[in-house]
């Protein structure tokens, strides 16, 4: 199975469209560096809220360091204030999903102190205006399925929802829902399963991206089984390994899992991805408490499990009623 990494498709894509409306706009006075700089922090704030937040708001924050960005550029002074507000233009025709029509408008005024001169300049840029529209709309659509859906249900955190992978094709009734249970949830299939729950849930996670929304946190499910398929596990965790997938989507894991496979587990925790973990009957107090407590970025544990005072300072503890 091909493993996609829709974040991150989505997001090279913009970043290769946005450098080729630049070099086409400015012609010989295009600089890679320059624009590339701009693009990098712009990609960064605008996608994956990666640097700190100088506002609330999403959108606010990607203009302000793009300001700084620009500014820093002009102090430079290493190309002309033309060129600078071309690269600002271009920036905001992403930002604010303008037209082609309107990104040409925008900068006719400097095109022409550059004197860069493309007959051909208004068909060019409103075909990749046309085909990023077209591509957009794809990979966001692409893993939408009749046949599956997740479930996303509130927990007693703001914002934090449990995910479940429901399935809707239809099933001869002369298999008993036992049997349909079973080897829908054997190991091959529970695994392969996890793709089709990742790709949906990081489809929705981008189209919140796409409307500034960076609120919302996932708990996704896991076939332990994994843990002794090192390459099927590579392949599941590429769909998620880009850095606002690994912030916002939370493998959960049963202690039991955590004791038997917990130095993968730590590996993987060091390498970006955030983890949940089920208390479940195999759980004993010990001095691991403040271990698990640093590592995993939610505790899951039912109300009337007893162990549950050993969690209540934990501020991401979620419980089941």
């Amino acid at each position: 199975m091909k493993s996609i990494n829709i974040v991150q498709e989505y997001t090279n894509f913009i970043e290769k469209n946005l450098k080729k409306i630049a070099k086409l706009v400015l012609d010989r006075h295009y600089s890679e560096e320059q624009f590339l700089g701009l693009l990098t922090v712009y990609i960064k704030t605008r996608y994956y809220d990666a640097l700190d937040r100088k506002s609330k708001s999403p959108y606010f924050n990607t203009k302000l360091y793009v300001k700084d960005e620009l500014t820093k550029l002009r102090k430079q002074k290493q190309t002309s204030e033309s060129v600078i507000k071309v690269y600002e233009e271009i920036i905001n025709y992403e930002l604010n999903n303008y037209t082609a029509k309107d990104l040409l408008n925008s900068t006719e005024k400097y095109r022409l102190e550059l004197k860069v001169k493309n007959p051909n300049l208004d068909t060019e840029i409103t075909n990749i205006y046309n085909k990023m529209s077209s591509k957009k709309k794809e990979i966001k659509k692409a893993f939408l399925s009749n046949d599956f859906s997740c479930r996303y249900e509130e927990t007693n955190l703001h914002k934090v929802y449990n995910v479940s992978l429901d399935y809707w094709f239809q099933i001869p009734k002369l298999y008993s829902e036992y049997a349909i249970d079973k080897v829908y949830n054997t190991d091959t299939i529970n695994e392969d399963k996890m793709y089709i729950e990742y790709y949906i849930v990081t489809s929705k996670l981008l189209t919140e991206i796409t409307n500034f929304d960076f609120s919302n946190n996932y708990l996704i499910d896991f076939a332990y089984t994994l843990f002794k398929k090192d390459v099927k596990l590579n392949k599941l965790l590429n769909t998620i390994a880009n850095d606002i997938c690994k912030e916002k989507m939370s493998i959960k894991i049963s202690y039991t899992d955590f004791k038997n496979y917990r130095e993968k587990i730590v590996k993987l925790v060091n390498n970006g991805y955030n983890f949940a973990l089920k208390i479940d009957d195999t759980y004993q107090k010990s001095e691991d408490n403040k271990f698990i407590t640093s590592i995993f970025k939610y505790i899951i544990i039912d109300e009337k499990n007893q162990n549950i005072q050993d969690f209540k300072d934990f501020s991401n503890l979620i419980r089941i009623k």
